[in-house]
């Protein structure tokens, strides 16, 4: 199960965390060795001077390591300064087995091959205010939910809601608010965290 975020590394959140003004932007500047923030009073002149991402590297390091700490068991790939993609599978499997004991239970006649028996009958899952993004129309969306669910729809349940608690840690830590797309492979993942920015999540069915 992939999640990509997106987190809104805006500058007036940059700026809420280092004091500046919000109309500075961090600069560099010919013959300087280090960058400060530029007078508000004019532009900076494009001929001398060049807008330097320090402050947003140091931030985006911060958020990854947030990622790190709430899903300690999940690998991490940083796809820009802004984004990146988490392989939940590990979190999501060991929910699964401490949700469901009869997942931990070894097949019938020790038959590796056997089907998994089904989730329980009634099971509500809980999408963690997820929306729904499937190439099927409003019809269809009704009668998916209607269906009985099964382990894909579970596990992808479970990745939702680990997503949402992601969000909710990075806002509480840090004030950024995230979008996430969660899917079963990055490109529909990373479709689905454009899609509601800059605070919600998607999750995409292919």
């Amino acid at each position: 199960m992939l999640v990509h975020v997106r987190v809104l590394l805006t500058l007036v959140a940059a700026v809420r965390l280092t004091g500046a003004s919000s109309r500075q932007v961090a600069t560099w500047r010919t013959g300087e060795t280090s960058w400060s923030y530029s007078d508000s009073s004019s532009e900076p002149d494009i001929a001398t001077c060049k807008a330097c991402l320090d402050p947003y590297r140091a931030e985006s390091k911060k958020i990854v390591s947030v990622f790190q700490t709430v899903c300690p068991n999940a690998h991490t790939e940083r796809a820009s300064i802004d984004e990146s993609f988490l392989d939940l599978s590990r979190d999501i499997h060991d929910q699964l087995l401490q949700r469901y004991p009869v997942l931990r239970e070894p097949p019938p006649d020790s038959d590796l091959s056997a089907h998994l028996p089904l989730p329980p009958s009634g099971t509500v899952l809980n999408w963690s205010g997820s929306y729904l993004v499937a190439n099927v129309d409003e019809e269809e969306k009704t009668e998916m939910a209607m269906e009985d669910v099964d382990w894909d729809d579970v596990a992808m349940a479970i990745g939702a809601e680990i997503t949402r608690g992601l969000r909710d840690e990075v806002f509480k830590r840090l004030g950024y608010t995230c979008s996430a797309g969660v899917a079963g492979n990055k490109m529909i993942a990373k479709l689905g965290a454009g899609l509601k920015k800059p605070n919600q999540q998607v999750r995409g069915r292919s």
